[in-house]
């Protein structure tokens, strides 16, 4: 079932569109000026900074819709492409997971997350000793909420991509 992200989730996408020059993209399309935020929940995002073809760095952020269904394969097309893009010299994972459950075990879910992303990106080709893995927890919420409150815009892991140097690979 889709179900759309909350309004003020959309704002926040939009003010910090607007705020950071990000551009969030649909997985089958392509960067234009006519882009904005999509709402996909669940669906990777992208964001370049710099020439297309050969971005400086890459952010893929993906949505959970469903904590305990999260998949790593569902970012490999993303990433494949983002790994494609330039030499990585540095790649980062962040996981964030919404207050709903207790704190510890918020925690050791998105350790898990990060630690299934780090593996997806070795897999995938990345050199292990660039990738930098941090589980946040219930830490930077993406949007404010009480404790114990289940929402989808927390729930999400992010991979930024650096490039260096050189040709791709």
């Amino acid at each position: 079932m889709h179900r759309s992200l909350p309004p003020a989730f959309g704002l926040l996408l939009a003010g910090l569109t607007l705020a950071a020059g990000w551009t969030f993209l649909k997985p089958d399309k392509a960067a234009g000026p006519e882009d904005g935020v999509t709402d996909l929940p669940g669906a990777p995002t992208a964001k370049i900074a710099g020439d297309p073809a050969r971005p400086s760095t890459e952010t893929v952020t993906y949505l959970i819709g469903d904590r305990a269904s999260f998949n790593p394969a569902d970012l490999a097309s993303e990433l494949t492409l983002a790994l494609s893009r330039g030499k990585p010299a540095d790649i980062r994972v962040d996981t964030h997971t919404d207050t709903l459950l207790e704190k510890p075990d918020s925690q050791a879910m998105t350790d898990l997350w990060a630690a299934e992303v780090d593996e997806l990106l070795v897999l995938l080709g990345a050199d292990p000793t660039i990738i930098t893995t941090t589980a946040h927890g219930e830490t930077d919420l993406a949007v404010e909420t009480e404790d114990g409150v289940r929402e989808p815009a927390n729930r999400r892991v992010v991979v930024t991509v650096v490039y260096g140097q050189g040709p791709p690979g």
